[in-house]
């Protein structure tokens, strides 16, 4: 018998900031498909194919952050700090922009903050996992899978909290007011309540998507200290160097 994620594999302290990179990555990357998403329906008003559209701005991001992360790794430096570092502090930078951009309404900015966050995601996609291999070549497989699943675990924490975070948040704000039932059976983090926001009176729409930014902003704030803390661990990050003979391995 053998331990599927053995302990030993985080007597590197690379590993355990690696598994944290991963962490906060999925927690952005999910956070972005979610929840602007439901910021554009809502607040902006958007059909769900502009409001899917406004997303694919992420891809471009990811592939300039990609195509870095290739040329740092397989060209120079030839190392896998880099890529992680910029990443690690990119990422941060981009969905805390995002946030202000969704508390301030302008789905422009909102869109190339998307794009920036997307390249600090593309940063870190292949050189975690070669940085994983290169600390534990012998562990290579579980390396691997500790880093898949703290990259989905990321996510679904990041979406936990961020959906806790909103729906208290809409919570609080209907609490106080008195507007028609189906609203206040909206008070979740979905797009369910669309059509009874839009037989309200302009006047009240005009508060009840309020409400809702209101509550996208807080959401992200509540996530924003994860990847903050994941730019700062990135400075205690080791490196491993690509030589010529472990590309062609690869």
């Amino acid at each position: 018998q053998a331990p599927m994620i053995p302990l030993n594999l985080f007597r590197t302290r690379d590993m355990g900031l690696l598994a944290y990179l991963q962490f906060s990555t999925g927690m952005a990357l999910f956070s972005v498909f979610y929840f602007v998403g439901i910021w554009f329906t809502i607040v902006q008003q958007y059909d769900s194919g502009q409001a899917g559209t406004q997303l694919t701005y992420y891809l471009p991001g990811l592939g300039v952050g990609v195509y870095a992360a290739i040329f740092m790794c397989n060209v120079w430096p030839r190392e896998t700090f880099f890529p992680l570092f910029f990443g690690s502090t990119l990422e941060p930078l981009g969905v805390g922009m995002l946030t202000w951009a969704l508390h301030t309404g302008r789905p422009a900015m909102v869109s190339g903050m998307v794009g920036i966050a997307g390249v600090g995601t593309g940063l870190r996609l292949m050189p975690g996992m070669l940085h994983a291999i290169g600390l534990r070549s012998r562990l290579k497989a579980r390396g691997l899978a500790m880093m898949s699943f703290s990259y989905n675990f990321g996510g679904t924490v990041g979406i936990a909290i961020m959906s806790s975070v909103f729906a208290n948040n809409i919570s609080g704000h209907i609490a106080n007011a008195s507007l028609p039932s189906p609203v206040t059976s909206g008070a979740s983090n979905s797009t369910s309540s669309v059509n009874s926001i839009n037989a309200l009176p302009p006047a009240d729409q005009v508060i009840v998507r309020g409400w809702f930014s209101d509550a996208c902003y807080w959401a992200y704030i509540s996530i924003v200290p994860f990847l903050g803390l994941a730019g700062v661990l990135a400075f205690f990050l080791g490196n491993v160097k690509i030589t010529a003979q472990k590309q062609d391995a690869q």
